[in-house]
């Protein structure tokens, strides 16, 4: 009698302190979760739509009985082959999205790998780029501008197959205000990067929750508004 008088308050105490879970769009919406997968489900069913929206996980909060999840559904912007069918030229980077940055598989400055833990804590933007390529110059002054504007509550890093003394002698001509990782051919290719510029976004537990191809002065917007929600 005692043993399933027990069993019963244990049961009774799990489901009275259960945590819900919810998810919050960045415009303020809030949707139980049966709504959330709902509504995924419709989207994915939706022959317009589907494979053109992302969802983005910005951050998760956890409180004494509820699990909030902030997240947004993003608008894939598509590109038009000959045949005139669209697709994503990304496709093959956003499967990264999700995963934790693997920023131990690139060294520093003194040829150190770095440790898994560098980018825990703070909100990460990482520029692929190049010397040679001119987009990937072009749009320095906007990085820039996004360094100075969040300063030191974010990490700026910028990644390049090129040497380091090639890129000092860049920066001599033309300043590029982020912390510059070279020599990075190899982990490069097994992030399977092979178009520039590329900018991820990373959350403060370092993974990645966006990514942008092209010049970032067309999405700079959308970067600076998930940023914002991360920190």
């Amino acid at each position: 009698m005692k043993s399933k008088f027990l069993l019963f308050f244990l049961l009774f105490v799990s489901f009275s302190f259960a945590q819900i879970t919810l998810y919050k769009t960045t415009d303020g919406i809030l949707m139980t979760e049966d709504n959330y997968f709902q509504i995924k489900k419709e989207m994915n069913e939706r022959e317009d739509l589907a494979g053109r929206y992302q969802e983005i996980r910005i951050k998760t909060e956890n409180h004494n009985d509820t699990i909030v999840n902030t997240i947004k559904f993003e608008r894939i912007m598509m590109v038009l082959k000959e045949n005139q069918k669209s697709y994503d030229p990304y496709v093959k980077q956003r499967e990264l999205i999700g995963n934790r940055f693997p920023i131990e598989s690139f060294k520093d400055d003194a040829g150190n790998y770095f440790s898994s833990s560098y980018l825990i804590g703070k909100p990460t933007v990482i520029n692929f780029w190049f010397i040679n390529c001119p987009p990937c110059v072009e749009e320095i002054p906007d990085l820039n501008k996004l360094k100075k504007q969040y300063g030191d509550s974010v990490n700026f890093i910028a990644i390049t197959f090129d040497n380091r003394k090639k890129v000092e002698q860049f920066m001599k001509k033309q300043l590029f205000n982020f912390k510059h990782i070279t020599d990075s051919q190899k982990s490069i290719d097994e992030l399977n990067i092979k178009s520039y510029p590329m900018t991820f976004l990373l959350n403060k537990e370092g993974e990645i929750i966006n990514l942008y191809g092209a010049l970032i002065f067309f999405q700079s917007k959308n970067l600076s508004q998930l940023i914002s929600l991360l920190l």
